[in-house]
């Protein structure tokens, strides 16, 4: 993940932001008012969501260097859920999802 470093000067993230969402680049349309990724809305959010939507997009091509954003941002481990998940047994989803599905054979010419 392509993350600002913390606690850089925000005026260097916005100035990031406005290079990285122009259009060109990438829409950052969701992280526009009333987009899913607005709130919260701070800089630094923002630019979490916007550096990494540019870094996936380029990483191939462009190496971590897709990446750097003038030196602000940086590669960061995704977080790690630890928490146990239980999950129902497989043939009790099958019997649900099941319940409502009706196959035909189509006609064959």
């Amino acid at each position: 993940m392509c993350h600002p470093i913390p606690n850089i000067n925000p005026q260097l993230i916005i100035n990031a932001l406005a290079w990285v969402c122009d259009p060109i680049r990438i829409n950052c349309s969701p992280i526009q008012p009333g987009g899913p990724f607005y709130e919260p809305n701070t800089p630094q959010d923002h630019a979490k969501w916007a550096f990494n939507a540019y870094y996936l997009l380029h990483r191939t091509v462009q190496g971590p260097a897709a990446c750097s954003f003038g030196g602000i941002a940086q590669l960061v481990q995704p977080p790690t859920y630890t928490q146990n998940i239980t999950l129902p047994a497989t043939k009790s989803i099958l019997a649900l999802i099941s319940n409502d599905i009706t196959c035909e054979r189509a006609p064959t010419a």
